[in-house]
C-alpha cells in the first residue's frame, strides 16, 4: 500500500518524526506515529509545499507464511 500526502507546507528539518516529540509537544506526533507503522516513509519538501508518501506492506492472506506452512 502506498499513500502519498501533499500540502503547501514546508518541513525544514530532514529528521523530523524520527524521534518521539517530547511529552508536552503541542504538534509532531503524527510524523512520528508514521514512522512507526509504516515500513517507509519519504518526504520531500521545499518551497512550493511538502510531499510525503508512506509505504507498508500488506502482508499475504495467509499473514506472510508461505503456502506449505498455512497448509499445516
Amino acid at each position: 500500500l502506498v499513500c502519498e500526502i501533499r500540502d503547501r507546507g514546508v518541513i525544514t528539518d530532514p529528521m523530523v518524526g524520527r524521534q518521539p516529540p517530547p511529552p508536552n509537544a503541542s504538534g509532531g506526533h503524527g510524523l512520528w506515529l508514521v514512522h512507526q507503522v509504516c515500513d517507509r516513509v519519504e518526504l520531500n519538501s521545499d518551497e512550493n509545499g511538502t510531499v510525503v508518501r508512506l509505504y507498508m506492506s500488506l502482508g499475504s492472506a495467509d499473514g506472510g507464511r508461505g503456502r506449505e506452512e498455512a497448509a499445516r
